[in-house]
């Protein structure tokens, strides 16, 4: 299957989830790979011109190309806006998306765009193996069983039936 993992230069778990996806048989486009990162943006002209430079433009599509053809995105957490616009344009063009949270997860409203959450390497394993080909629609009981995983979510006094499948 077709992964796009979104996720941050900064993320100590990208290269083992990386390495377990591609170990499972996935096709997983590693953004690492193209070693693009841009360190010009100590005035506001330059953080304008920087997205459109010769290098990030070739990133930047090979990025797309790899976000369009994808079947499912993980955003992987943490991670900042790059990867949570990587999640949100997977969305909108009806892919799965699935967030793997890290150990102390911030509750974020718009992760309702989502299909769902995983906990663990296996669990996003078991979720890409569904028989739907993909990871199944978030529903109160699985994000109640996500919050008593948290504890931070579970300090934020989610309460049950907050989210249906229906209502996606």
């Amino acid at each position: 299957m077709k992964i796009y993992l979104a996720s941050s230069w900064r993320n100590e778990s990208y290269p083992s989830v990386l390495a377990a996806l591609r170990t499972a048989g996935h096709n997983v486009y590693d953004f690492r790979a193209g070693n693009y990162r841009s360190d010009c943006h100590e005035s506001h002209a330059d953080y304008v011109r920087a997205p459109r430079s010769r290098a990030a433009s070739k990133q930047f599509n090979a990025e797309l190309a790899a976000l369009d053809a994808c079947y499912v995105c993980v955003l992987l957490l943490p991670c900042g806006r790059s990867a949570h616009l990587e999640a949100g344009y997977a969305a909108g063009r009806g892919k799965q998306v699935v967030v793997y949270p890290d150990a102390k997860p911030e509750f974020e409203l718009m992760y309702r765009l989502t299909n769902g959450f995983v906990d663990s390497i296996p669990n996003l394993l078991t979720s890409l193996a569904s028989p739907a080909g993909g990871v199944a629609d978030a529903d109160a009981t699985y994000l109640m069983g996500m919050i008593a995983s948290f504890p931070h979510l579970r300090e934020r006094k989610a309460k049950p039936g907050a989210l249906s499948s229906g209502e996606q």
